[in-house]
């Protein structure tokens, strides 16, 4: 990974609006940006599972970005502010593996 996509999710982070915690998620596939998400507090429509969710979650925004694109690619996942590991929740790894992410890398 490169300094300017390490920037560029710390910049994404940046932008969230989430009073807690700042999260990004990058999709790359043969070593391009595909897409990139932050999450929200703004509640978004979303699939089935995850109308529970009081929010956007950072995977979800990036994956609906990339579309088919994101089938064979890997997502980045980073949380600002902090040491701890920001690990998609359940609804997101169902999504990831929905949208045929092969690799996940967490920051």
């Amino acid at each position: 990974m490169t300094v300017p996509s390490i920037r560029l999710l710390q910049r994404s982070a940046a932008s969230s609006n989430h009073p807690k915690s700042q999260h990004s998620a990058l999709v790359v596939k043969h070593g391009k940006i595909i897409s990139i998400g932050h999450n929200s507090t703004k509640t978004a429509p979303m699939i089935g599972y995850h109308s529970y969710i009081q929010g956007t979650h950072a995977e979800f925004v990036a994956l609906k970005k990339a579309g088919e694109n994101a089938r064979g690619s890997m997502l980045i996942s980073f949380r600002a502010g902090g040491n701890m590991i920001s690990k998609p929740c359940q609804g997101c790894t169902q999504l990831l593996r929905k949208y045929g992410v092969r690799r996940v890398l967490l920051l």
